[in-house]
């Protein structure tokens, strides 16, 4: 028995120092972090490596929770990249990780940590025996200079501390400084500052430099080294000799105080010196020159893609990541959540009874199965589960969605957010007809009131409760406040609200980190897909509305609603049945009789339809044709005339 209790105690052991070692992975690539591909420094996390190297490490931990597709995290990602760069030396001490929640493999392990938003960043106690329950969440603006503070807030916090953890504490008057230290610096600084705990924790993993921090009101040592502006360093050099650095004058960096220190420590390892150190001030070495501008590769625009089956596929995608991730976020589904899950179902189930009716029939049996909960009026997120697995057909919305048009040229670019557009935009006008209900259960009237403006109403409430992007979500609801404090009066109005909103988001995130570089983010659509959409002049016709192209633009782009409408219809619509401007037109309720005059129409100078290129083309190619095949017939019957001519004067008589 003691054999066998000291054989598993070894195996025990070695599966300890594989977990560590694997933990301590700090190459990206192995793990898989998108957005973090040439970041060495950061360890990347997965679902397999995150718990160990929680429960394992002795120091502290900082982890990002994030979405690759998420907006907001792209933008993030060069801000928490400075971030781990910046705090590589403060490994032995706290750490930096992040794992991305969009992999299907770590969804899980994500939910089992409380994430409900992205980014999401916590910080870990070292050695945490129950990360899952994390309770130090940073709620911060998410700034550099935010996040590296609550770091170091973090690292005091710890009470009582670990025993290699570093001390913050001010030098006390009159106190010894006999170090072992080949070199030992003291940061004179104000109260208000942080420089001195940040080198305190640049160098607490090197034994042979010593820093201590020295308040302003230590006027023993302010006297004896001559200090007289804040901050200042002094280098001492094994405790006999010393120089004093001063950047007050200026906005002096860290990084040139530790190239300072680290110069020092060189001078005294370096066997043969080729410099003396001279005693200097900081002012007239330091200098700022503006980065020069890297250089960007010109955007390309690939054509644009009509209506197709990999619509169909990224609508359903969406549907599946939307109700298989961003819901499963939740433990408990209650309240207005609870409704516009419920409502947004219904929304799916009712637009798609004609064009899709299969997949109809596979949301209603989800509607059926939270219906069952009304009574309750919450639903957890474990039976929220059951009823995806047994319910929601995975051969219809696949799990894990393979993206077509939404398809991006890396891959955390388009994918979800470019799907939930398009499924928005293609609600709206679904809607635009309403169906007659399929459905058997005679008390499910959610199609008898079916109405595009309904449809973005019940899409906006889902996206304001469950969109993951907590950046995104927040601008898209200022957007939807609108829909309460002026309603739209007509249903082809909320197809175009939509659209100004899609353009508005577009106008914002314009070449930022989000941006497809094969997709740049434009006014939609662009005026060589639809010249119809396009008004020139000074008095565009009644009905047709303004946006401004840019902020500080004093030309203003005008549209025509109707070609827009018509245009979005061909986009996004799946069924093209009916495409009549007459009947796209009415559908939207523009028009408020039989006989009265629509209220918007083509704008054309001449007052006739206007007409395209293409169309040009097509017409003078038809009638190049037709007169040719005249000009063929006639001379076919000139010549059967003229030998019948012949004939009968050459017969003999």
């Amino acid at each position: 028995k003691l054999i066998n209790t000291l054989l598993e105690m070894q195996y025990a052991l070695l599966w300890g120092l594989l977990l560590v070692r694997l933990a301590y992975v700090t190459r990206t690539e192995q793990a898989g972090c998108a957005l973090y591909e040439d970041v060495d420094e950061m360890v990347c996390l997965d679902r397999l490596l995150i718990t160990p190297s929680l429960t394992l490490s002795n120091t502290s931990w900082i982890v990002e929770f994030y979405s690759s597709w998420c907006g907001h995290c792209q933008h993030f990602a060069p801000t928490w990249k400075e971030i781990v760069r910046d705090t590589a030396a403060w490994s032995s001490v706290i750490r930096v990780g992040a794992i991305d929640c969009a992999k299907n493999d770590n969804f899980q392990k994500c939910t089992e940590y409380g994430v409900k938003g992205f980014p999401t960043i916590n910080f870990y106690n070292p050695g945490d025996t129950n990360p899952e329950h994390c309770e130090k969440q940073f709620l911060g603006t998410r700034s550099f200079a935010d996040v590296k503070s609550a770091m170091i807030q973090h690292v005091e916090s710890l009470n009582p501390p670990p025993p290699h953890w570093p001390s913050f504490n001010v030098l006390a008057e009159g106190l010894d400084l006999n170090s072992g230290s080949l070199l030992v610096v003291l940061v004179f600084e104000t109260d208000n500052s942080s420089l001195g705990k940040e080198l305190i924790l640049d160098y607490c993993g090197d034994k042979s430099v010593q820093v201590y921090r020295v308040s302003r009101q230590n006027l023993s040592l302010v006297k004896h080294y001559s200090i007289l502006e804040f901050p200042s360093i002094v280098v001492m050099f094994n405790m006999d000799r010393y120089q004093v650095f001063s950047g007050a004058s200026i906005e002096v960096p860290r990084s040139h105080f530790k190239t300072l220190i680290t110069g020092a420590l060189n001078s005294i390892l370096s066997p043969v010196a080729t410099k003396k150190m001279s005693a200097h001030n900081m002012h007239s070495t330091v200098t700022s020159s503006p980065p020069a501008p890297a250089s960007v590769a010109p955007a390309r625009r690939r054509l644009i893609q009509w209506p197709s089956r990999g619509q169909i596929t990224d609508i359903l995608g969406a549907i599946s990541y939307a109700l298989r991730r961003e819901v499963t976020l939740h433990n408990i589904i209650s309240g207005t959540a609870y409704s516009a899950l419920l409502q947004f179902v219904q929304l799916l189930e009712c637009s798609f009874q004609v064009d899709l009716p299969k997949a109809s029939v596979s949301l209603g049996a989800v509607r059926e199965g939270l219906e069952g909960r009304i009574s309750a009026g919450f639903i957890i997120r474990r039976d929220w589960l059951r009823i995806l697995d047994t319910k929601l057909d995975p051969n219809i919305f696949p799990p894990d969605p393979v993206w077509e048009r939404c398809n991006g040229s890396k891959p955390h670019l388009r994918g979800f957010p470019c799907g939930l557009w398009m499924l928005m935009h293609s609600l709206t006008l679904l809607t635009l007809s309403v169906p007659r209900p399929r459905s058997t259960d005679p008390s499910f009237e959610a199609c008898h009131t079916c109405s595009s403006k309904e449809a973005l109403k019940t899409s906006s409430k889902f996206i304001t409760n469950f969109f993951s992007c907590e950046h995104c979500r927040t601008h898209f609801a200022e957007m939807a406040l609108s829909l309460s404090t002026e309603p739209l009066q007509h249903d082809g109005d909320a197809v175009l609200w939509l659209w100004e909103a899609h353009n508005s988001v577009n106008k914002r995130l314009e070449g930022g980190a989000s941006t497809d570089p094969m997709f740049p983010k434009v006014q939609f659509p662009a005026k060589d897909v639809c010249p119809y959409c396009y008004v020139s002049g000074d008095n565009p016709e009644p009905g047709a509305i303004a946006m401004v192209e840019a902020p500080d633009a004093d030309s203003r782009r005008i549209w025509n609603r109707t070609a827009v409408l018509l245009f979005l219809w061909n986009f996004y619509s799946l069924n093209h049945s009916d495409f009549t401007t007459a009947n796209v037109v009415l559908k939207a309720a523009w028009v408020t009789d039989k006989s009265s005059e629509l209220h918007i129409r083509f704008y054309t100078p001449s007052g006739a339809n206007q007409t395209g290129q293409y169309d040009v083309l097509v017409a003078g190619t038809l009638y190049s044709l037709c007169f040719t095949l005249m000009l063929t017939v006639a001379y076919l019957l000139f010549r059967r005339r003229a030998r019948h001519v012949m004939r009968k004067w050459t017969l003999p008589k």
